[in-house]
């Protein structure tokens, strides 16, 4: 029902520079994903932990972002 969620980054020096949702979660559950991913971008850049702010409303959109966030900074040499 809220679908996966896949985050590419961008690493510059060791600092993620951008970030951007691959795959999110559509259908019904496509306002859970324009309410959160704009901030959840935000919030991933500079950032050196997948441990951002979960956004309010969107609380498993949030949690996918982060372990996919995880993933993507491990396989960047985070």
């Amino acid at each position: 029902r809220y679908g996966t969620v896949q985050v590419a980054i961008t690493v510059t020096g060791g600092v993620i520079t951008s970030a951007r949702a691959v795959r999110y979660p559509t259908g019904e559950s496509q306002r859970y994903s324009d309410l959160s991913i704009p901030t959840l971008v935000a919030e991933t850049i500079g950032t050196t932990t997948a441990e951002i702010a979960a956004v309010s409303g969107a609380t498993l959109t949030s949690y996918a972002w982060m372990g996919s966030l995880e993933s993507a900074m491990v396989k960047a040499g985070l």
